[in-house]
């Protein structure tokens, strides 16, 4: 028996890891829709997509999640709930970027290497 299909936002997803993430779950799951959404920052290249950016599964989205803040005003109130959840797990996932950030950077530091920008 087949799995139901499955709808999928990933934030960050033309990063490395989401990119890499993207690539597995298409692989493993085809069927499944996936919205990509990425600021295409420091980390985000479209070109981690480039061999998935045609498929009708997947559609990517140039945006940055915190900016959904903004949109949830205007939900009704059972989708505003939905959302929320959403922004918190997004917010959570940012600060553990930042702090993986600052371990990274105090590792080199004490290596004595120069941290990248």
């Amino acid at each position: 028996m087949s799995s139901p299909v499955a709808k999928l936002l990933v934030t960050g997803g033309a990063g490395f890891i989401g990119s890499n993430f993207v690539h597995h779950w298409l692989e493993q799951r085809p069927a499944d829709r996936l919205v990509v959404l990425d600021a295409l920052t420091y980390a985000g290249n479209l070109a981690n997509l480039k061999a998935v950016l045609g498929r009708k599964e997947l559609r990517f989205v140039r945006g940055n999640i915190a900016d959904a803040l903004n949109e949830i005003a205007s939900l009704p109130d059972d989708a505003k709930a939905l959302a929320a959840g959403w922004v918190k797990k997004a917010q959570a996932r940012e600060a553990a970027i930042a702090a993986s950030r600052r371990i990274a950077a105090d590792a080199v530091a004490a290596l004595g290497k120069p941290a990248a920008p």
